[in-house]
């Protein structure tokens, strides 16, 4: 059977998520056709849980010993959100050791967790998204001009962090300025965008047998301001519908546009694509490349609309790499 290494943790603050999402994983590949190890990585330290034993990683090869014999991995399942597993770093790592792993490759990983550099990519491939401004930690930024560009509320976010940790809506001048300090502490690049009304979406995509297919689509409503951390996982104030009950054209559409961006950014594996349906149509508000899968996870729940077994679903990021 193939070894796969089942990646957890990480150097965020989205460990706790990490760590959930790759039980749900590992619960299920032990299911199936392969032998997964839990592999949790820090910054501290690499090593794997294996019958109540934490047996240290070797980094030159990734490789563990276990009874005198060397154990080398045949595949990477990537559940780490954040950096170092959904920034491109685990990605290099692994190609060097010639090692297939779950997501897309480094450079779209690291396009796609840079909101930046998302906005920019998906701008010029025309895709509609929100009018934004951005900067560098210590650039001499003018709130006033900001807020005549974009007016008023905005989202302020630091172009690298998951979960919307960091995330913050600014509804005056003084809102903008904590906004923006609260962002520079999760990274040194800010994004600020104008606020997009409308109903927020989104759709999960993953190669099944080698074909491209999105999920059923999932709509959240939240009573807070917006989708933010607590709302995701600490409140019990967000409704989340699957399938989201929009009108059919919106729904077949957001389909095709997730199913396109994938294509567009050369993503593999399983992704999920967020949007505001709003008047103007689709706005793609981020990608995730290592979306959630804890049981409450949007792309559990959206598997499960589609009746698609969950072993097999996971199994599908690692047979259409080791073909």
């Amino acid at each position: 059977m193939k070894r796969i290494a089942v990646l957890a943790g990480g150097y965020s603050g989205e460990i706790e998520v990490s760590m959930k999402s790759a039980i749900t994983v590992f619960e299920h590949l032990k299911k199936g056709e392969f032998n997964p190890y839990l592999v949790i990585i820090t910054k501290d330290r690499w090593y794997v849980e294996h019958d109540g034993q934490e047996i240290n990683i070797n980094h030159t090869d990734f490789s563990f010993m276990l009874d005198d014999e060397k154990i080398n991995f045949d595949f990477a399942y990537i559940i780490i959100h954040g950096t170092p597993g959904e920034d491109g770093k685990l990605q290099g790592y692994f190609d060097m050791l010639q090692l297939p792993y779950s997501t897309g490759s480094v450079w779209n990983t690291a396009l796609t967790f840079n909101k930046i550099s998302t906005k920019q990519a998906l701008d010029e491939m025309g895709y509609y998204t929100a009018n934004y401004v951005h900067f560098l930690k210590d650039y001499e930024y003018d709130k006033e001009s900001i807020i005549n560009k974009l007016g008023l509320p905005l989202f302020v976010k630091p172009a690298e962090s998951g979960s919307s940790l960091g995330i913050s809506k600014a509804k005056s001048t003084e809102d903008l300025e904590n906004a923006i300090h609260e962002a520079l502490k999760y990274h040194h690049q800010v994004l600020i965008e104008e606020f997009i009304p409308g109903r927020e979406i989104t759709c999960g995509v993953w190669r099944n047998n080698g074909n491209i297919e999105a999920l059923p689509i999932t709509e959240v409503i939240t009573q807070k301001d917006f989708f933010d951390y607590s709302a995701k996982y600490e409140l019990d104030q967000t409704v989340e519908i699957t399938p989201a009950d929009i009108p059919e054209e919106d729904y077949k559409k957001c389909q095709e546009i997730t199913i396109e961006i994938y294509r567009d950014l050369d993503c593999d594996g399983i992704v999920r694509i967020d949007y505001i349906l709003s008047e103007k149509g689709l706005m793609v508000i981020e990608i995730n490349t290592v979306p959630g899968m804890t049981s409450t996870s949007f792309i559990p729940q959206q598997a499960e609309e589609a009746k698609i077994n969950l072993t097999h679903f996971f199994e599908s990021s690692i047979t259409n790499k080791l073909k």
